[in-house]
């Protein structure tokens, strides 16, 4: 390590704003082109970028419970607990990470049912949120139109995904067949669709959603509000 850097790393910030002001790291951010960009974004946007994603996130919550008739189904006192507010910094922190609509979208339906829902655990629901914090958009994306096939059908034991057909749809969107095979890795770590390990393989089902993958997109893409 630097020299500079380590004697940067020996101090104690009690903010950003502090951090930056050292003229030490000052000087650090002007050695090279890059770091000059880095600190110039650091310095004008990011810190802005955070409040605005948070308020972004919260003008969806907003509106999504103003159009819920029955308000009585909330539980906000959920994040009045110790695991309740580790929850919630975990949603929030996740959001000023990826500030993409799809990602604000989901989060705030996961959030509204994470309130509404009493039948779950913390564990589950603490699950739901950090399998969404590691999503990226492609890959929420491919898991509902993953999800989306099988509920067309309507048939339970017809769950079945060809993926190399799937990717049709995404092709024409100029993504890559490497993206989306690492895409569907990432889903099947996390649980949401199975490898079909069937002797026989057809090219309409080389992968199954999971009734947990099932489970995880109904609580992303809409706000339940009849609990039972």
């Amino acid at each position: 390590m630097d020299k500079k850097i380590k004697t940067i790393a020996k101090q104690t910030y009690r903010n950003f704003n502090e951090f930056i002001s050292d003229p030490s790291v000052t000087a650090l951010c002007q050695l090279t082109p890059i770091s000059a960009v880095i600190s110039t974004y650091f310095v004008s946007s990011f810190q802005q970028e955070q409040y605005q994603s948070i308020l972004d996130f919260m003008d969806i919550l907003n509106k999504k419970v103003q159009s819920i008739d029955n308000k009585t189904f909330f539980k906000v006192d959920v994040f009045e607990t110790i695991d309740g507010k580790r929850m919630l910094g975990k949603g929030l922190r996740s959001i000023t990470r990826d500030n993409r609509i799809e990602k604000l979208e989901a989060m705030a339906n996961l959030v509204m049912n994470i309130v509404g829902n009493t039948n779950i655990s913390f564990d589950e629901k603490e699950i739901y949120i950090d399998i969404l914090d590691k999503l990226n958009s492609l890959e929420l994306l491919i898991l509902c139109e993953f999800v989306k096939v099988i509920k067309i059908r309507n048939v339970d034991y017809l769950r079945g995904i060809g993926w190399e057909k799937e990717f049709v749809k995404f092709k024409n969107k100029g993504i890559s067949k490497s993206l989306f095979s690492k895409s569907i890795r990432t889903l099947e770590s996390n649980g949401l669709i199975n490898k079909n390990d069937a002797t026989v393989v057809t090219e309409e089902s080389t992968h199954f959603v999971t009734e947990f993958g099932e489970q995880f997109y109904n609580y992303i893409s809409e706000v339940i509000s009849d609990y039972h």
